[in-house]
């Protein structure tokens, strides 16, 4: 049965409570705990959950509710006190004889939508922590991570930021965490400290055992009075988004022939792939497809933005006749290297949309307000397979074109992986 441990102990001071020292986790919402609302979001899958409330005063406020709860969902849960208060992490040591191999931490006052066993998978042999991420609008007053492009830690800050310059092309930690318990014994006996705080701790050398996996999915933090105000709106949101099989494919290499690097004056498509997507598309339930290419050209300005549509829409057209329906087709025009002959210079950028980077995917799910339940990603390139990596979703490497491109490819993509495992 698989574990998972939720930190409830604080006592919702900052909420402004008529009821003094309720925990957060007991505040309704919507005619429902919190702790009921992230219940019910664990889906079907049976637990066992280890309540880890506070100090013994806040006992009898969660026995009655853990008893209804196991009735209801069928899960284990276990209720665990602290003798003193000792932060996020010092709450996790303390329990530590009680911790399985590898196990799910959620902060007791988050809202989410997102399969919270899918992070266990994201658990590699090396891999300590993996932590669910998240563009946010507010990075000056969020703890801070910025990933390598394998989805590891290369930095970690937490708020208050000493270095400004992590402001830019990092994600903030959504509060809920996979970890092995290797993880715990690394925290420090007996002393106040809170996971962020641990992780700002760790030196460069044990960042690169910490995951980041970028979440297409919705959080709340309900951590004060404003946020617990809507927090009503939040989960009508959440109750409007669709439930789906995300699939995101690649164009040039995997889709269609690369026509910058072709001889061919027309265009070739991969017969093939459309097997594989239409198989897949009747094995599950609402399967959504999304084309996400990067295209340099544009930038390089060897091609133009009209006619990188223009091919899009004749394979669309192409893929729709052969019963795959792409619901989106993404673009990154950007290239971060200046010196080509004709480039266009604002598109000389480092972006959030270049591939590996997820921007493109995040954009597509909020605007069509989809909660991915699982994620494929179809591609030649490593650039795509680092795509998976930093979503923490499968790969299906495709092999479509010039042999000798494919070789390439496939050299480049084993180089990867093999220092990705050093």
């Amino acid at each position: 049965m698989k574990q998972i441990v939720i930190l409830c102990g604080g006592l919702g001071s900052r909420l402004e409570s008529q009821e003094q020292n309720l925990p957060k986790a007991l505040h309704e919402i919507n005619g429902k705990t919190i702790l009921e609302w992230q219940i019910a979001s664990l889906g079907k899958t049976k637990f066992e959950i280890l309540l880890l409330i506070g100090l013994e005063d806040n006992y009898e406020k969660f026995l009655g509710i853990a008893t209804s709860l196991e009735v209801q969902y069928g899960h284990t849960i276990l209720l665990l006190t602290e003798n003193t208060r000792a932060g996020t992490a010092g709450a996790l040591k303390s329990i530590e004889s009680k911790l399985g191999k590898k196990f799910i931490v959620l902060l007791g006052d988050i809202l989410f939508d997102a399969p919270v066993t899918r992070l266990l998978d994201t658990l590699d042999r090396r891999v300590l922590i993996s932590v669910w991420v998240r563009e946010t609008d507010h990075p000056v007053d969020s703890d801070l991570v910025e990933l390598s492009p394998d989805g590891k830690f290369s930095n970690f800050s937490k708020y208050p930021h000493k270095d400004l310059k992590i402001l830019n092309n990092s994600f903030g930690l959504t509060g809920i965490y996979a970890m092995r318990k290797r993880f715990v014994r690394s925290i420090p006996e007996s002393v106040f400290i809170d996971i962020p705080e641990h992780l700002d701790s760790l030196s460069k050398k044990q960042l690169k055992n910490c995951r980041g996996v970028v979440s297409l999915h919705s959080f709340r933090d309900i951590g004060t009075k404003e946020r617990f105000v809507t927090g009503g709106e939040f989960l009508s949101v959440l109750e409007r988004k669709i439930s789906s099989t995300l699939v995101i494919l690649d164009r040039d290499g995997t889709l269609m022939r690369d026509p910058i690097r072709s001889k061919k004056t027309f265009a070739r498509y991969n017969s093939k792939i459309v097997k594989k997507l239409i198989k897949l598309n009747s094995t599950r339930s609402n399967v959504v497809f999304m084309l996400a290419t990067n295209q340099p050209a544009i930038a390089k300005g060897t091609t133009s933005l009209l006619k990188v549509r223009d091919d899009n829409k004749k394979l669309q057209d192409w893929l729709g006749s052969k019963g795959v329906h792409l619901s989106g087709i993404e673009v990154c025009p950007h290239h971060p290297e200046k010196g080509f002959e004709g480039e266009v210079q604002e598109l000389k950028v480092e972006c959030r949309c270049r591939k590996p980077n997820p921007g493109m995917v995040i954009d597509f799910v909020k605007r069509n307000s989809l909660n991915p339940t699982s994620i494929i990603v179809f591609g030649d390139s490593k650039f795509d397979y680092l795509l998976s990596r930093k979503l923490g979703c499968k790969f299906e490497w495709v092999r479509f074109g010039n042999p000798l491109l494919i070789a390439r490819n496939c050299y480049s993509l084993l180089r990867t992986v093999v220092n990705e495992k050093r």
